[in-house]
């Protein structure tokens, strides 16, 4: 039978942690996302509203234009040559 969800034989930071520090850790969180932490936003932003799902669109047409310089060219084959 598999371990609950979330327990360890480690012991868990929420045990050496008080509220206390939660709120202080919050607040300096909080202070840097709001002055300009980007890292930080986006951090607090994710532990409220959760990741942005990131949906593919598999439908529709594609289309895809490259260019290549002259340094793509490639050598004609020379006589003998069995690549294809």
């Amino acid at each position: 039978m598999a371990r609950p969800k979330g327990s360890t034989t480690r012991p868990q930071i929420r045990s050496f942690v008080g509220d206390d520090d939660i709120r202080e850790l919050t607040d300096i969180a909080v202070k840097k996302a709001k002055s300009g932490d980007v890292i930080m936003m986006k951090f607090l932003l994710e532990q409220v509203y959760g990741k942005a799902p990131q949906s593919i669109d598999m439908g529709g047409e594609l289309s895809l234009n490259v260019k290549f310089d002259e340094s793509f060219k490639i050598a004609p084959k020379a006589k003998g040559d069995s690549r294809e």
